[in-house]
């Protein structure tokens, strides 16, 4: 075979570019730039390796000196004290980088005076140099590690993060989904979209209606108004929802933000995604939240540094009632009743909430690193029209005025300590702060697929249940969330092993939907959690205001189970009940 000439230049390229970056290490000075190989997969195209994917995400979203997104250039005698990223250049380098360079879907220019102490590395490009050919003499010098690739990264961004694959407003289904690019300006005329999880309650919630989103040199303007659409309405209504923001600024922005809405809300939406709750009622017939109407209007006020840090408070004026279960369709489990949704406390009420997220994680989808912090309080206050039945007396009344302060911490840290393995943790504290006792809506519990899945969702017992702080009596319908105030901690072990082309890599490969490469994740964990009361001491279930249940009376629980990135399968048992049996369950996300 006769090799072609332009490959035999390169191949000797490569091996003089090596061998200079060889010699260069030994004596600790920098080295001329090389090329590295592009890896083909079996169709004769690129494709990126799932690690390589991984690393160029935690390299872009990871705190860098300069970042940027259009055509950039660091002219000779700057330089740039730190890290540099940039997509969609090309970027230009004559000056100086004291660390890494990562360039995606884009080429980089290294002139004859450009210097980089760090790493290069470049996906979907190619690095060249002054004279516009590769691997040159004429090219700047790299004192690190050179790596590139020609296989573009598939990404969305979601402000100034990437995260890898498709945007939600871009899956093979287009006409459900929302958008979450807010690079450039776009708009639907008609967005069909979901408007929530599938549930017992509404069945399907379906938002009809426009979608825009403009940039500005001064900052950006976002509306969504939907009228929403119910598959399984209970009274036959339908519902809207209407929200605008204007921002001032792009990375670190002030928001003024406005919102109308008539939709069903869940009392505890951090139990589970939307995905994943419409995945359990549609499919088995279990629905893992309960619901109730909200109708009224909000006005925000925000304030953003990046995708990193925001602060946003909210005043609303808002109508609460009770919803009753309807009879949507399920693939299983058909002819089976649903579980009661409980009534909640109906009346008018003024809700003001303060917000602080602080988000470090290398990719809110699949985070190896990095810390996602949620701290909320909410002062609510108003006029209660029906008081819901509970498990112990309440003291508040019908036609009463209710003033209530609650609290939410969700903190949550992840630490990479290899290429593979990781280990993360979670605690979370939620609940009554001050004033009258909580309204149902705003009760808390430590139970469920994301919390405590070695135990039972809603199990019927026999006495109390740290769980929902139900006491031993009459059971309420649906068994709500009775608990002034939960403690939940969370702790897991991760270890991602890269298969080879095999039958098994088939099936991850089809899991995943993947056509290259393979993934599968080992994990083993750790869950402990409970719900309380706040009043008289009783040593049960009732504590003081500043006292936390004895450990001992925790539940807790181990599983482990395999994790293929699209689909997660895991096997929970309670260790603190030796009679619960163990639990089987899928998860489409991280449990945290």
């Amino acid at each position: 075979m006769t090799a072609h000439p332009d490959h035999a230049r390169r191949a000797l390229a490569m091996l003089v570019g090596s061998l200079m970056i060889a010699w260069g290490s030994s004596r600790a000075q920098l080295s001329p730039i090389s090329r590295a190989q592009a890896q083909p997969d079996s169709a004769g195209t690129t494709e990126l390796p799932a690690a390589v994917v991984r690393e160029m995400i935690d390299r872009w979203n990871a705190p860098v000196a300069f970042r940027s997104s259009e055509p950039t250039e660091i002219v000779a005698g700057q330089e740039v004290s730190g890290d540099v990223a940039v997509r969609n250049g090309p970027l230009t380098l004559a000056g100086h980088v004291t660390g890494t360079v990562v360039a995606i879907n884009t080429d980089v220019i290294l002139q004859k005076s450009g210097r980089i102490d760090g790493d290069l590395w470049v996906v979907g490009g190619m690095v060249r140099g002054d004279s516009g050919a590769a691997s040159r003499a004429d090219s700047g010098q790299v004192g690190g590690q050179i790596r590139v690739y020609a296989g573009r990264l598939r990404y969305w961004a979601n402000g100034g993060r990437i995260i890898a694959g498709t945007a939600p407003g871009e899956m093979p289904w287009g006409w459900i989904g929302r958008h979450n690019n807010d690079d450039q300006s776009w708009s639907d005329p008609l967005r069909l979209t979901e408007g929530g999880a599938y549930n017992r309650v509404e069945g399907l919630p379906i938002d009809l209606g426009p979608a825009a989103f403009q940039r500005f040199p001064w900052g950006s303007l976002r509306v969504d108004a939907s009228l929403v659409v119910k598959t399984a309405p209970a009274h036959g209504d339908l519902g809207h929802d209407v929200l605008g923001e204007m921002r001032f600024g792009h990375d670190e922005a002030v928001g003024v933000g406005g919102h109308l809405f008539n939709t069903v809300a869940a009392v505890e939406p951090w139990q589970l995604s939307d995905l994943e709750a419409a995945g359990e009622s549609f499919l088995f017939h279990r629905d893992y939240r309960d619901y109730y109407q909200r109708h009224g209007g909000m006005m925000s006020l925000s304030w953003y540094d990046g995708s990193i840090l925001s602060w946003t408070n909210t005043f609303s004026d808002e109508r609460w009632a009770s919803r009753d279960v309807t009879d949507p369709f399920s693939v299983f489990d058909e002819g089976k009743a649903w579980r009661p949704n409980p009534a909640v406390d109906d009346g008018h009420m003024h809700i003001l909430t303060s917000t602080l997220r602080l988000d470090t994680r290398s990719d809110p989808v699949d985070p190896w690193s990095g810390w996602f912090l949620t701290a909320n309080v909410e002062r609510g206050s108003g006029h209660l029209d029906f008081i819901a039945p509970s498990s112990e007396p309440r003291f508040i009344s019908g036609d009463s005025e209710l003033t209530y302060t609650r609290g939410v911490l969700d903190a949550r840290r992840y630490n990479r300590l290899s290429r593979s393995v990781q280990i993360n943790v979670r605690a979370m504290l939620a609940g009554w702060i001050g004033g009258n006792q909580m309204p149902m809506e705003r009760r808390v519990s430590a139970e469920g697929a994301s919390e405590l899945p070695g135990f039972d969702f809603r199990s019927p017992g026999t006495g109390a249940d740290v769980a929902t702080c139900a006491v031993a009596g009459p059971q309420i319908a649906g068994m709500p969330a009775e608990c002034d105030r939960m403690a939940l901690g969370q702790i897991e072990y991760r270890n991602q092993t890269f298969c080879s082309p095999t039958w098994w890599s088939s099936v991850v490969a089809t899991i995943r939907a993947a056509t290259s490469s393979c993934a599968v994740t080992w994990v083993l964990f750790s869950d402990v959690g409970r719900g309380w009361m706040v009043g008289p001491p009783n040593g049960t279930m009732s504590y003081s205001g500043r006292a936390l249940p004895p450990l001992g009376t925790f539940r807790t629980d181990v599983g482990g189970g395999l994790d293929f990135g699209l689909l997660s399968v895991y096997a929970a048992k309670s260790v603190s009940a030796h009679a619960e049996a163990v639990n089987v369950f899928f998860r489409l996300q991280r449990r945290f």
